[in-house]
């Protein structure tokens, strides 16, 4: 899908916190984790990964138990599969996780520290690994 679709189509009524998960789930994008082909926009395919975009603001503890509100409720990754990761010194965090449609996704927190958005217009895109085994659970 394309992020512009995903953003000519929210709600006016998003919040900050929405924004930032719209802002990951844009990282997740130019990452790599949308596929390259073309592809029919899909509501439910958007706010699925919008919540999992969202979920990544949650603690460690919450989701390695996939138990933070309304956006767990609404996804379904498989059991065991979180890679949650960390930075204290940049408070960057985000997980890997497999979905039970055997996808593999990435999701990121958006900003939350002025260091965050200077390390933003600091980073450099990669390729992302072709061998799924490296990173996906």
């Amino acid at each position: 899908f394309s992020l512009n679709c995903v953003l000519q189509q929210r709600s006016p009524s998003l919040n900050k916190r929405d924004m930032r998960s719209l802002f990951a789930l844009f990282a997740a994008y130019l990452a790599g984790q949308c596929s390259a082909a073309p592809v029919i926009y899909s509501e439910s395919d958007a706010k699925r990964y919008l919540q999992y975009a969202r979920a990544s603001f949650c603690t460690k503890p919450s989701l390695e138990r996939w138990d933070c509100g309304d956006m767990c409720d609404d996804t379904t990754p498989l059991q065991g599969s979180l890679r949650f990761f960390s930075d204290n010194a940049t408070q960057m965090q985000g997980y890997v996780v497999r979905t039970s449609g055997s996808e593999c996704l990435a999701a990121f927190r958006g900003s939350v520290a002025a260091t965050n958005y200077v390390d933003d217009f600091m980073a450099v895109l990669q390729l992302w690994p072709e061998d799924q085994a490296s990173w996906c659970p």
